[in-house]
């Protein structure tokens, strides 16, 4: 089975994890819509269990820096669950118009399989 994130990054046969690639991650519609909606989601036990979701942008975050200013983002995200929730969590810099720069993205979605 192929993941839908492996075909579009020229990945191949996958283990059947799912990866959400979010490009544009460092902006406000991650900060103040999506990372709630998808907080929301995981308390609610509607998200796979295998999901690992990806933040692309160019800015310079390490995975700790995406967690912490995604949780900015959510009012009440208690830490258990929260702490739960981030571990799905993982951040790549990249300029997402440069086919070089997706390098690093196709890499991260490949360690979700």
């Amino acid at each position: 089975m192929m993941t839908a994130g492996a075909n579009l990054l020229g990945g191949g046969e996958g283990t059947g994890a799912t990866a959400l690639v979010i490009m544009g991650a460092s902006g406000n519609l991650t900060h103040t819509k999506l990372a709630p909606a998808l907080f929301s989601l995981h308390r609610k036990g509607r998200l796979p269990r295998d999901l690992r979701i990806i933040g692309v942008a160019r800015d310079q975050w390490s995975d700790q820096e995406f967690r912490d200013r995604l949780r900015e983002g959510i009012a009440d995200a208690a830490n258990s669950e929260w702490e739960e929730f981030a571990e799905h969590l993982g951040y790549v810099s990249a300029d997402v118009t440069s086919a070089d720069a997706l390098a690093g993205v196709r890499k991260r979605v490949a360690e979700t399989e």
